[in-house]
């Protein structure tokens, strides 16, 4: 009976259910947890505009674009759409992304245990798996945003890729180019974890047939990501005259921005992906490979590692201002702390090891199952919109950056800073079309509006009919 139970909780599959069960937690909460609610909006808007506008997925929409088509470039939007057949289906709602990203990133986690168990060394995948489940992905696995979906996808290609080149099936070669295709459309930075493949493509352990066939796929799957990125996106930009995604920097430019904040992008890998005793694992590894000569963990990082740094600096500042950049690079670090591990003769010291490891990690993340304080006053924006605004009316909002207040108020129009409304700019928003000005009491501090109409007013929220 002993022997049936630790053969249960040493199953993988145990703690990545359970996992996915926990973070069922809230599901349904609207993105206003701490951190990157409005990345969340932001996708959320463009699923809500196939369901309501277009379902052409080729044509994403922004709602804060003014008076403007709000077509404009962003990241493929796979699963923007999947949030909208969902839609089409149920209804909309806010957390139907949170639930498709949590479903796909657990398998994830799944197939990242097969890569290692197969093809890297049995011994290490189950650690590596927790450490990965347990790390930066646990919460943003349950954010509907793309980072560890298309991370997941290409985990799925790359283990379809590693079979492949051993048992030489057409369907694994297929599977390979299919989710290597949605992992780095979804998202760029998913390329990132292919470069482990440089690893086989280069070993005589594989026909050189297989690898000419597999790295003929890769090819092939990137070329819809430069299609859409390097031609459509630019297209979308114009078309809509609207510019919001982020396409990078120069390589100068962007060593010059980190340089600026070494603090910021050191933290990013320090604490940001797997806290404190992570790191200190993943140091571990680090020297310990180098000790023990194990050459084929040390190849798989280094390269990663290389491309990583590539795409620090095409970031710039936005690396160490966005922590979910680092998502596709967490699988490598987290492989690199599971060997750490296991060189560690004591078992119950490795275990313990481990488990401050999870503790410490989900204790920092908990925090994001939770709406912040003050937040749930947002979810009033469209009720009130409703009983003053017509829909198709234009608004200005004093949302500033952040899209979430144009979202909940589900109007189209301008948000625009605090600090930058006053007579000239609301003048200047209504010969564009713009009808209703709605102030957030929280953030306002004017008194231009003296002049204007109200229309509503309560203790959060004032709404005025221009001019």
């Amino acid at each position: 009976m002993l022997k049936n139970y630790q053969r249960f909780f040493s199953d993988i599959r145990f703690w990545i259910v359970l996992a996915l069960v926990l973070r069922l937690y809230q599901i349904t909460s609207p993105p206003l947890e701490t951190l990157h609610n409005w990345r969340q909006v932001t996708g959320n808007m463009v699923a809500r505009n196939f369901l309501e506008i277009d379902n052409n997925i080729l044509y994403p929409r922004l709602d804060f674009a003014g008076e403007k088509s709000g077509i404009t470039g962003t990241e493929f939007p796979l699963l923007n759409y999947l949030i909208y057949i969902v839609s089409y289906i149920f209804d909309w709602n806010h957390w139907y992304g949170r639930l498709i990203n949590l479903i796909v990133s657990s398998l994830g986690i799944w197939f990242f245990y097969k890569i290692v168990h197969r093809f890297i060394r049995k011994e290490y995948a189950f650690s590596a798996a927790i450490i990965l489940l347990c790390s930066i992905w646990f919460i943003y696995s349950r954010k509907s945003m793309p980072d560890t979906f298309s991370a997941s996808l290409g985990l799925m290609g790359i283990w379809y890729g590693l079979v492949f080149l051993q048992e030489s099936k057409v369907y694994q070669w297929l599977l390979f180019l299919v989710f290597t295709t949605l992992a780095v459309l979804s998202k760029i930075p998913a390329i990132i974890l292919f470069s482990g493949l440089l690893v086989p493509l280069f070993s005589k352990t594989f026909s050189l047939r297989n690898r000419l066939l597999l790295s003929l796929g890769g090819l092939i799957a990137l070329l819809p990501s430069v299609w859409w990125y390097y031609v459509h996106v630019p297209y979308l930009n114009l078309k809509g005259d609207f510019v919001h995604y982020y396409m990078g920097t120069t390589l100068t430019q962007g060593w010059s921005e980190i340089l600026t904040n070494i603090n910021g992008t050191l933290e990013t890998f320090y604490f940001t992906p797997l806290m404190f005793s992570g790191f200190a694992l993943f140091l571990t590894g680090i020297v310990l490979c180098i000790v023990k000569k194990n050459r084929l963990i040390i190849a798989i990082f280094s390269i990663a590692l290389f491309f990583w740094t590539f795409f620090i600096l095409k970031s710039g500042r936005n690396y160490f201002i966005h922590g979910y950049y680092i998502v596709p690079f967490v699988p490598f670090m987290a492989l690199m702390a599971a060997s750490g591990l296991n060189y560690i003769k004591n078992k119950k010291i490795a275990t313990a090891l481990l488990l401050i490891f999870v503790i410490e990690s989900l204790a920092n993340q908990q925090h994001d199952f939770h709406i912040r304080n003050g937040e749930e006053r947002r979810l009033q924006l469209e009720s009130i919109a409703d009983s003053v605004i017509e829909k198709n009316a234009l608004i200005i909002i004093n949302g500033g950056d952040n899209p979430r207040d144009i979202y909940y108020i589900h109007r189209k129009g301008w948000s625009v800073k605090d600090e930058n409304l006053n007579k000239n700019t609301t003048d200047s928003l209504f010969q564009k079309g713009a009808k209703y000005l709605v102030l957030d009491k929280n953030y306002y501090q004017h008194t231009f509006t003296k002049d204007l109409l109200s229309v509503f007013d309560n203790q959060n929220y004032s709404i005025f009919k221009l001019p």
